[in-house]
């Protein structure tokens, strides 16, 4: 199977679909619960973080968040916090 970058739930679904269903896999799920948990300070007590200046992701921007972390991980790497906060400062420089 080739790389393929579902953003949403459905999409991911349809792509499973071409896997037999006894098909060995792994798969780590980031959503956009995630992606807004970047905009909270590190405690992740629900505040905002002071580095995002106050300002809430748009959901435009939280799925190019997801896309990005997606479409650009470093295999080495694989994704993590720092990833999402890397892609989500991006975001906002925008």
């Amino acid at each position: 199977m080739s790389q393929y970058n579902p953003t949403t739930a459905k999409e991911l679904r349809e792509y499973l679909a071409d896997y037999p269903d006894d098909a060995k896999i792994t798969a780590v799920i980031w959503g956009e619960d995630d992606v807004r948990q970047m905009n909270t300070d590190d405690d992740f007590n629900g505040e905002l973080d002071d580095d995002f200046n106050g300002e809430l992701l748009t959901d435009e921007q939280v799925t190019k968040v997801l896309h990005d972390i997606s479409y650009y991980h470093d295999a080495e790497q694989g994704i993590n916090w720092d990833t999402i906060r890397y892609h989500v400062e991006e975001v906002k420089k925008k």
